[in-house]
């Protein structure tokens, strides 16, 4: 019985452990990618006051058209990327 309880106790421990352990992948996850989206918003939002001629205008009107936007499945390092290579 006592070995019953003894592995039962290392299962429950372990589940909670692997629990714990995606939480806070998660968590870490969701806070690096919103900090990059903020980061890719602050640079068009930059971009944007900058832009004061018509060719900056424009060229900053291609910069959003040909961001890599695909939905819920965009990477946001891609579109920093993009952002930046201006």
């Amino acid at each position: 019985m006592n070995s019953k309880l003894s592995s039962l106790i290392v299962f429950i421990g372990s589940i909670i452990v692997i629990a714990l352990s995606y939480f806070a992948g998660v968590f870490t996850t969701s806070f690096n990618t919103n900090l990059c989206y903020s980061e890719a918003i602050n640079s068009i939002k930059n971009k944007t006051i900058k832009a004061k001629s018509q060719n900056e205008i424009k060229e900053l009107k291609l910069i959003l058209e040909n961001l890599p936007l695909h939905g819920y499945e965009s990477n946001c390092n891609e579109i920093l990327q993009a952002i930046k290579k201006t």
